[in-house]
């Protein structure tokens, strides 16, 4: 957007915000020397700023009326555009410093340009659009016409209503401004409330899982003492079981040895008479019992029996 000066009201106004005092942009001339003239503001009259002003031979050509601050800036910008034709009062001695030499059409061109430069920037200032800006200088361009006074006075008016609207959105902007702070509080108050409880809840489980960790670790401990005497156990079973079946390979032994013991009885009676048979059957059986005796009757249980089946073939025979 771009940014316009914004004019300063040095008069004083009423309750309404407009103007109480109105000024004039005059032009000056002199009829003994009609190439200088005079170009100043007033807040008087232009005929009292004339018959005042050195020695007071002075005439009005024309003058301007519009508020005292437009006049003020249209007499400055007036005086922008007549600075080629500035009379240096050091020149002539004297101590005008508002004198030009030049024609009074020149003069009140200078005047024209300059309120219309004015005006331009009034309007800018007061965000008139573009287009109502060119109308406006078109229709009220020139500072004769005589409602240009009322033309700023409305709108000094519409700024002032402008300003009043402003003031009342700002009033809402704040009031809507304070509320969502009111609800930023609370939103925060609740968010402070909640990360209480969730560090509350936090704390809860922590503890929660701890005692349970505990547990577990008191249930793992008993678990594996237990295992460890059950492992224990087993060893004693293994070793016990290891010495029962070295004395099982002991007993085997014995059995095989007595087998053997059987087999050459066996040879030996094949080769003897019926009464030595007798005699030796008398013998192995006294010989067999005497080896049962020693030895577990579930290692030599099927051996017995072939021993018996034996016998009992020797005992036909006979």
């Amino acid at each position: 957007m771009e940014d316009y000066p914004t004019y300063i009201v040095e008069s004083e106004h009423n309750d309404n915000g407009q103007s109480d005092q109105s000024g004039y942009v005059y032009i000056l001339f002199r009829t003994d020397n009609p190439g200088v003239v005079k170009v100043g503001f007033t807040s008087v009259s232009a005929e009292s700023r004339a018959n005042n002003y050195t020695d007071g031979e002075w005439k009005v050509h024309k003058h301007f009326p519009m508020p005292v601050w437009l006049a003020k800036a249209t007499e400055r910008s007036s005086h922008k555009n007549l600075k080629n034709f500035w009379l240096n009062p050091k020149v002539t001695g004297g101590t005008a410093s508002e004198i030009f030499t030049c024609s009074l059409e020149t003069a009140e061109i200078a005047v024209q340009s300059a309120f219309t430069e004015e005006l331009t920037k009034l309007l800018k200032t007061l965000r008139v659009p573009d287009p109502f800006v060119k109308f406006i200088l078109n229709e009220h361009g020139i500072i004769e016409s005589s409602d240009i006074s009322t033309l700023v006075r409305q709108f000094q008016d519409e700024e002032n209503k402008l300003l009043e609207s402003v003031c009342e959105i700002e009033n809402s902007l704040s009031e809507q401004i304070k509320n969502l702070q009111d609800k930023l509080e609370d939103s925060e108050q609740k968010l402070e409330n909640m990360e209480n409880v969730s560090r509350d809840s936090l704390e809860k489980i922590k503890k929660y899982f701890k005692n349970k960790e505990s547990l577990i670790h008191e249930h793992f401990s008993q678990e594996k003492h237990q295992l460890q005497i059950q492992i224990i156990e087993l060893k004693e079973k293994l070793e016990k079981s290891v010495n029962d079946l070295s004395v099982c390979k002991n007993k085997n032994n014995e059995l095989i040895t007595t087998n053997n013991e059987l087999l050459s009885k066996k040879i030996e009676v094949s080769k003897i008479t019926s009464s030595e048979q007798d005699n030796q059957l008398i013998e192995l059986i006294k010989f067999s019992h005497k080896k049962i005796r020693y030895s577990q009757f579930e290692l030599l249980q099927e051996n017995f029996i072939k021993a018996v089946k034996l016998l009992e073939v020797y005992r036909y025979k006979k």
